[in-house]
C-alpha cells in the first residue's frame, strides 16, 4: 500500500493518481460521478494495456511459431545438402567407373589388334596377356 522513503517522513503511495483526484472537483454535482468518471477514465486506460499485453502475447505465440519454423526449415536443408553430397559423390564414383570402363574397353581393344594383326602364337598370346595384365593394376 504504503511504502517509506529513507529516513524522511514522506510516503509513497501505489495508488497516486487516486490520491491525486479532485473528488469535488466543480464539474461534478456530487463526489459519486467524479468517482465514476475517474473510473471509467481507470477501466478504460486498463483495456487499452490489456489490449496491448494480448497482442504482445499473440506476437511472442508467432515469434515461437516462427522460431520453430525457422528450425523445422534448417533441418529441411541439412536434409537437401546431404542428398546433395551424395548425388555429387554418386556423380564422382560414376565418373570413376567411367574412366575404367574407358580404360578396360582400350585395353581389351589393343589386346584384341594384337591378336590379329600379329597371329595366334605363343609369342602373340603373352604380348595380349602383358595387355591385359594392366587390368589388374588399380
Amino acid at each position: 500500500m504504503s511504502d517509506h522513503i529513507g529516513d524522511t517522513n514522506k510516503m509513497i503511495s501505489d495508488t497516486p493518481r487516486t490520491d491525486e483526484h479532485n473528488w469535488k472537483d466543480g464539474d461534478y454535482d456530487d463526489p459519486l460521478h467524479a468517482f465514476y468518471g475517474f473510473a471509467g477514465q481507470l477501466e478504460r486506460e486498463l483495456n487499452a494495456a490489456n489490449a496491448i499485453i494480448r497482442q504482445q502475447q499473440l506476437l511472442d505465440e508467432e515469434n515461437l511459431r516462427l522460431q520453430d519454423r525457422i528450425k523445422q526449415l534448417k533441418e529441411e536443408l541439412m536434409d537437401v545438402k546431404n542428398k546433395y553430397a551424395v548425388l555429387v559423390a554418386d556423380a564422382v564414383l560414376y565418373e570413376d567407373r567411367g574412366e575404367r570402363i574407358k580404360r578396360l574397353e582400350d585395353i581389351i581393344h589393343r589386346a584384341a589388334c594384337a591378336f590379329f594383326r600379329d597371329g595366334s602364337d605363343g609369342q602373340v598370346a603373352s604380348g595380349m596377356l602383358t595387355i591385359l595384365e594392366e587390368m589388374r593394376k588399380p
